[in-house]
C-alpha cells in the first residue's frame, strides 16, 4: 500500500479536479456543438432516416409488409421492426427533427395502420436528428406529450412543407406540464389561450393554373388582432371546404404578434384543379405556439 503524504495528496486531487473540469468541458462542447446542427449541410443532407418500429406479436411474419410501407422512393430509409413481447406497444410517434415532411406523413399513416392510433408525440429534442420511433418503450412516459385527433390530422396534412411540418410539431410535442422531483405530481405550465386572439376577417382566390400536374394555386390571407398585453405566435389554419363542410384543401403559416396588434397572415398552397369547383366556404382557425 502507497502511503502519500499531504502535500503529494493536494497534488493529486487538484489533478483529479482539472480532469473532471476537463471532461465536463468536453461534453458541453459536444452538447453546444449538437445544438447548432444544421440539417441542410452537406455532410448531413444525404443522411437516411432511420425509423424503429415497435409492434404486437400479431404482425409477425409481415415483416417486409410492414418495412414496405415506409418506402417513398424519393428518400433513403433504414426500417428496424421489433416486436413488443407483451399485448401492444405504446401508441406513440417521435420524429426527429431533420426528418421531411414526407416521411413523416408516410409513418404517422404506417403507425395509425398498425398501432391503431397515434395519442402521443414524443418530445423532440430527446431523438436523434434522422430518426423516427413509433411504439417507442424505451423514452420515458414524461416525454410523451397527448395529441389530440384534430391535431394530428393538421400534422399529416399534406399542403405542409418540411419546415412547416417541423414548426407545428414542436409546439405540438411541447410538454402541457411540468413533472416536480421525488414524485411530487406536476404542475401546469402557463395555458396558450387561443380567446386572447381573434380572426376579425378572412378571404381567398384561385391563382395559377399549373395544367401539366392538374393543379391550381390558391393564395389566402386572414386578418388576426393579439387583444392580450403578451407578444403571441399564432399559428392559422386555411382550409377550403366542400358543401359538407370537408375540407379539399389546407395550408398553414404561422407569425408573431405584438399586444393589441391587428396583423394580415398570408400564404398559398394548391389544390386539384378538378376539386376547385366543389369548394363552397372556407374556414381560416387558429391556434397560440410557444414565443420561445
Amino acid at each position: 500500500m502507497i502511503v502519500l503524504n499531504p502535500y503529494t495528496k493536494r497534488i493529486f486531487i487538484a489533478a483529479s479536479i482539472v480532469l473532471a473540469v476537463f471532461f465536463v468541458l468536453i461534453q458541453c462542447h459536444d452538447l453546444s456543438a449538437d445544438t447548432v446542427y444544421d440539417c441542410d449541410a452537406k455532410e448531413n443532407r444525404d443522411t437516411p432516416t432511420t425509423i424503429e418500429i415497435v409492434l404486437s406479436q400479431k404482425w409477425k411474419g409481415q415483416t417486409e409488409e410492414v418495412k414496405r410501407s415506409f418506402i417513398s422512393g424519393t428518400e433513403a430509409v433504414k426500417v428496424r421492426v421489433k416486436f413488443f413481447p407483451f399485448l401492444d406497444p405504446p401508441t406513440n410517434i417521435g420524429i426527429g427533427k431533420c426528418v421531411t415532411s414526407e416521411s413523416a406523413r408516410l409513418a404517422i399513416r404506417a403507425a395509425i395502420k398498425y398501432s391503431g392510433k397515434v395519442d402521443r408525440l414524443i418530445f423532440q429534442d430527446i431523438l436523434p436528428h434522422h430518426w423516427i420511433k413509433i411504439g417507442s418503450t424505451d423514452l420515458p412516459e414524461l416525454t410523451w406529450i397527448p395529441i389530440s385527433p384534430g391535431d394530428l390530422e393538421h400534422l399529416a396534412d399534406p399542403a405542409l412543407t418540411t419546415d412547416q411540418f417541423q414548426s407545428l410539431y414542436r409546439q405540438l410535442a411541447t410538454p402541457k406540464e411540468r413533472k416536480k422531483p421525488f414524485g411530487m405530481g406536476s404542475k401546469e405550465l402557463p395555458d396558450h389561450d387561443a380567446s386572447a386572439v381573434q380572426v376579425l376577417s378572412h378571404k381567398w382566390h384561385p391563382d395559377t393554373v399549373w395544367e401539366r400536374i392538374g393543379k391550381t394555386k390558391f393564395v389566402w390571407e386572414a386578418t388576426v388582432r393579439n387583444n392580450s398585453d403578451t407578444r403571441k405566435r399564432v399559428f392559422v389554419y386555411y382550409d377550403l371546404l366542400d358543401e359538407n363542410n370537408f375540407p379539399l384543401a389546407r395550408n398553414m403559416a404561422n407569425q408573431f404578434i405584438e399586444p393589441h396588434q391587428t396583423i394580415v397572415v398570408a400564404s398559398d398552397s394548391y389544390i386539384e384543379s378538378v376539386e376547385l369547383p366543389r369548394v363552397k366556404t372556407s374556414r381560416a382557425t387558429i391556434k397560440i405556439g410557444s414565443t420561445h
